[in-house]
């Protein structure tokens, strides 16, 4: 099993590679974040996962995209002069990974991007973790409930699953 976090804070209270590792046992796990001082690089974690860490955001194209960054609050961003912060194309890496595949999306506003450009590239994806972010987060994304895309696939939200465990790690 190959997992996908989209939103790897690698920093208390989110510990969220972590509690993936724990939780699914992944032969292999991608973390991305944008944030500042994400730190990248290749590991083996003590079960055996290789995790292969980058900084960048997910998004529909390589290109880059304004990135704004204040303090905790993070995230893609449109309609704002911010600097521009690395991309990468989800969907093309998703498209070249083998099933099955966990994907975490904790992207502050993106998901509402990112989660049409996934189902019209035809990601095959087991599990989808996801946190729907409120407009205030969205950073200009967002999307009614009745108007949000979801994918053929096991969908859980992302704070449901994780509660307080994450918390008091």
């Amino acid at each position: 099993m190959i997992v996908v976090d989209v939103g790897a804070q690698h920093h208390p209270p989110e510990e969220s590679t972590l509690f993936l590792i724990e939780r699914f046992q992944p032969r292999l796990l991608f973390a991305f974040d944008a944030i500042n001082g994400f730190e990248e690089g290749v590991e083996l974690h003590r079960s055996g996962t290789v995790v292969v860490s980058r900084r960048a955001a997910a998004w529909t194209h390589a290109d880059g995209m304004p990135y704004h960054q204040e303090g905790m609050v993070s995230g893609v961003t449109q309609g704002v002069s911010a600097p521009l912060t690395p991309t990468f194309d989800l969907a093309a890496l998703i498209n070249v990974l083998p099933p099955p595949l966990v994907l975490k999306l904790d992207c502050e506003g993106a998901e509402y991007v990112l989660m049409p450009h996934l189902r019209d590239t035809g990601v095959n994806i087991a599990l989808l973790l996801i946190e729907w972010h409120a407009p205030h987060h969205a950073h200009g994304f967002w999307v009614p409930p009745e108007q949000r895309v979801h994918l053929d696939c096991e969908e859980q939200d992302w704070n449901d699953l994780t509660g307080l465990e994450t918390v008091n790690r």
